[in-house]
């Protein structure tokens, strides 16, 4: 969980944060979101094959390859507008807006 709106009771106003973002912020929202733990992919690849009464993956691939695997980044219009150009679209990560 990045962001919690509980803390804050809200997401922002008029288009300015409730807080200052410094760079500390931004590199812990970076290794966040692009961050996937390939072990919890092997485990849920494992339940996926026994859910299809597979006791082996078949072929290997049909699978996606962990290098490929992506976190998704979930924002607003809004949001998106306002990062920088030459950060657009989010690296290593599914931008959905």
């Amino acid at each position: 969980e990045v962001f919690n709106n509980y803390t804050f009771r809200g997401l922002g106003n008029k288009g300015v944060l409730p807080w200052k973002c410094n760079s500390l912020d931004m590199k812990y929202f970076c290794a966040v979101t692009t961050y996937v733990n390939e072990s919890k992919y092997e485990k849920l690849k494992y339940k996926r094959c026994k859910y299809l009464n597979k006791e082996t993956v078949d072929n290997v691939n049909d699978m996606p390859n962990s290098k490929k695997l992506q976190n998704v980044v979930v924002m607003g219009r809004t949001n998106w507008e306002s990062i920088p150009k030459k950060f657009k679209p989010l690296s290593n990560r599914i931008n959905v807006i």
